[in-house]
């Protein structure tokens, strides 16, 4: 069992400021002009440290929101400005898991008091200065997800790039990503999959990304492949879709929804850390 813990916050621009491609990347700043080098955020989050390139870590910076829209673009047009005296709002996530420590050899402590200090005012790209608040808090079992809950169809939307990676057979030896360009069924949940077994020890079944195509069923979208910036241009994707959940069995749909709700509070795909990934989620009908 883990808990996902969930701090949110407002951020006001005190003048107008030119940000990354990525707003995630502010956030990162502001992190990091927060903690210290002992702190395990840094740990997980810091250039220089050892863990830089663990593949999933357990903290989960959100873009900056105006309203409903996450501040990212392709890296071309217009640049992206926190304009004076606009309020955005943004969260961080942490999956706080006894196999953290195993796995990562981070200790998960100090993490939410930390997050919870991160308030005031900070400076960003060395001359622009933000205010920060904290707004809410949201704190969820692992055994709560999903739980009691029956969908006929579900809406998932990404307002953020989703890299999703084709899983890489050993033997072609492939460095490089190789990253759907649609939010398949099988790709979700095997990622969805993959990602709850590194935070949990409940076991899933291994079959279960074999039956997502026939029983999350696509039954509408408004999907674009999009381009995004992490280090190197990567293609993935953006936009909305709609599946049917058609399974007759009621441990399989218990987990689609289990891991559908995951992903909602974590992110899909890679770079989850940095933002990318985000998922909202709106069941369409309650009874099946």
């Amino acid at each position: 069992m883990f808990t996902i813990i969930r701090v949110k916050y407002r951020l006001t621009a005190m003048q107008d400021i030119i940000i990354q491609s990525l707003s995630s990347k502010v956030i990162k700043q502001l992190l990091l002009s927060k903690v210290g080098r002992e702190s395990p955020i840094y740990a997980l989050i810091g250039d220089y440290s050892p863990l830089a390139k663990a593949p999933e870590k357990p903290i989960k910076m959100s873009m900056i929101y105006r309203g409903e829209r996450a501040l990212w673009n392709e890296g071309w047009g217009d640049p992206l400005i926190l304009r004076r005296g606009t309020e955005y709002a943004f969260h961080i996530t942490f999956i706080d898991s006894p196999k953290n420590a195993a796995r990562l050899g981070v200790d998960n402590g100090n993490v939410l008091r930390e997050l919870m200090e991160l308030e005031g005012n900070f400076r960003i790209y060395g001359y622009g200065e933000v205010a920060v608040s904290l707004i809410g808090i949201e704190v969820i079992a692992s055994s709560e997800l999903g739980s009691g809950e029956s969908w006929s169809s579900v809406k998932l939307e990404f307002p953020a790039p989703v890299l999703l990676q084709y899983p890489k057979p050993p033997r072609l030896r492939l460095r490089e990503s190789v990253n759907a360009l649609y939010p398949l069924p099988q790709l979700m949940i095997w990622n969805a999959a993959w990602r709850w077994s590194l935070y949990s020890d409940d076991r899933l079944p291994p079959s279960l990304p074999q039956y997502a195509p026939l029983e999350l069923r696509e039954s509408d979208h408004g999907i674009r492949a999009v381009t995004v910036n992490v280090g190197v241009k990567e293609r993935g994707f953006s936009g909305w879709i709609i599946y049917r959940l058609t399974s007759k069995s009621k441990e399989r749909a218990a987990n689609y929804i289990k891991l559908l709700r995951f992903a909602s509070l974590t992110g899909i795909g890679r770079s989850t850390t940095l933002g990318l990934g985000q998922v909202r989620l709106w069941p369409l009908n309650e009874a099946r």
